[in-house]
């Protein structure tokens, strides 16, 4: 089965989760919604797309970012993988299977 959806940052420099509430999965895929003008940094959460202190992976539209468990059980969470980025309202579109 599969759930999908998109997480907005509204204020840069304050990461946040792809969900708030626990949803475990064995894959999701992330990539950052198209035509944005900043820059997307996918992590845990210390994640952060403040200039000098980038930490995390970039994301783009065409790059996706694949996380999946080791086990192929739903041991990945979307409420402990983060976003941050450096302009407001941009954000990622995921795409979760369990």
């Amino acid at each position: 089965m599969i759930k999908s959806g998109r997480t907005i940052i509204t204020t840069p420099g304050h990461a946040r989760p792809l969900l708030d509430e626990s949803f475990p999965c064995r894959r999701v895929d992330i990539a950052a919604i198209s035509a944005q003008s900043g820059i997307v940094a996918v992590g845990d959460e210390d994640v952060s797309e403040v200039t000098g202190n980038e930490t995390g992976m970039p994301a783009s539209a065409d790059h996706i970012i694949v996380i999946e468990s080791g086990d192929g059980r739903n041991s990945e969470d979307l409420s402990k993988i983060f976003i941050d980025c450096d302009t407001a309202d941009q954000g990622v579109r995921w795409l979760a299977q369990y």
